[in-house]
């Protein structure tokens, strides 16, 4: 009897705590971070973006994305997901072209998601002002294992659905593994009132589907490479060599 009145009054303390939690709505900011100091390496991406930031109402969220290395090839990447809806539609500017693109449903398969659970570890660090606990964000692989990546989660918010691909999580994610080298970490939180129309498709952005953006960027990359071997490029970089030598 003792045992179950004590089980009892745990599910309850649990019951509890989630009741307390309440649903963002505002503005989340992560930066990219490396591990031990570790610096940037040519085994790491050169396209993840310094920063993500997400704009969450309810069950519409907004990532916004970009990366920039030159004019011709800066991109910028928006994800708009409706998660009651399950539609995810990527909104990107490539070269001062807009194009909006719709993911394949097959983006909110659960085996295509994370599932963050809590470490067995009770380690708590504070983040962006907010006490976190430690967990694992286990994804299945193509190669029959599991893959896992760290992450820190606060319970002050529920889970926000899809953010860092996830499909469920037991609190805010405020920190998560990127590679080896390199974890997001939650920066700037902004609580506001967000306005419906942040999460509108402008007219602006043309229809495409993703076999023909990568179409357009592979375009894009061949015309990169047409101009970095301009013979013109090449002898003004034989001349700069000449007058060194000397």
């Amino acid at each position: 009897m003792k045992k179950r009145i004590l089980g009892l009054l745990i599910v309850l303390a649990s019951l509890t705590t989630y009741a307390q939690q309440t649903s963002f709505e505002g503005k989340l900011i992560y930066g990219r971070k490396f591990y031990n100091n570790a610096k940037r390496i040519d085994s790491v991406d050169p396209n993840i973006p310094p920063t993500i930031s997400y704009t969450i109402k309810g069950n519409l969220s907004l990532a916004e994305i970009s990366t920039e290395k030159d004019f011709m090839t800066a991109m910028n990447y928006s994800i708009v997901i409706d998660a009651d809806k399950k539609e995810a539609t990527m909104l990107a500017r490539i070269a001062n072209q807009k194009m909006a693109v719709k993911f394949d449903p097959s983006f909110f398969n659960q085996d295509q998601l994370y599932t963050v659970v809590s470490a067995n570890e009770d380690r708590v660090r504070v983040i962006a002002g907010m006490n976190c606990k430690l967990g694992y964000a286990l994804k299945p692989s193509e190669f029959g294992t599991v893959d896992s990546m760290r992450v820190w989660y606060a319970q002050d918010y529920t889970s926000i659905p899809y953010l860092f691909q996830s499909a469920s999580s037991p609190g805010l994610i405020v920190s998560m593994q990127q590679d080896d080298v390199s974890y997001w970490e939650l920066k700037e939180i902004n609580v506001s009132n967000i306005d419906l129309s942040v999460f509108t498709i402008s007219t602006e952005h043309k229809p495409m589907t993703q076999e023909e953006l990568q179409d357009f960027i592979t375009t894009m990359d061949q015309f990169e490479i047409e101009e970095e071997s301009d013979p013109m490029d090449k002898r003004g970089n034989e001349i700069n060599r000449e007058e060194e030598e000397d």
